[in-house]
């Protein structure tokens, strides 16, 4: 993500284990790697679809043992709610769009202010 720009984010209706096991098995490749801070509604099943999951622990820590963060992830979090937050709230019809339109953004406008 860093070098290529290349970021996939997608709204998804609720964080429940079901919905978040059926997106990661839709949208995820076999062989990825995925980073999370171990949320208890990330399928324990990731790896049975061949994707290796690394946890982040931030009770305990905000690197893993390995040195592993989701400093990146984080922070892209943090400029789409800030984003949001300026344009005082994004109407639930067009989040979905407007997701669509701050990955465009990220990838392609040589701007600080996304």
């Amino acid at each position: 993500m860093k070098k290529t720009k290349e970021i996939f984010l997608e709204y998804i209706k609720d964080r429940t284990k079901n919905t978040i096991s059926n997106f990661i098995s839709e949208n995820i490749l076999p062989l990825s790697t995925i980073k999370t801070d171990g949320f208890a509604s990330y399928p324990k099943n990731i790896e049975e679809n061949k994707i290796k999951h690394i946890i982040v622990n931030h009770s305990k820590s905000f690197r893993n043992t390995l040195g592993h963060t989701t400093n990146t992830i984080e922070g892209l979090w943090s400029l789409l709610k800030y984003d949001i937050k300026k344009r005082k709230g994004i109407n639930r019809n067009i989040l979905e769009h407007y997701i669509f339109e701050f990955m465009w953004r990220y990838k392609y406008v040589k701007s600080n202010n996304i």
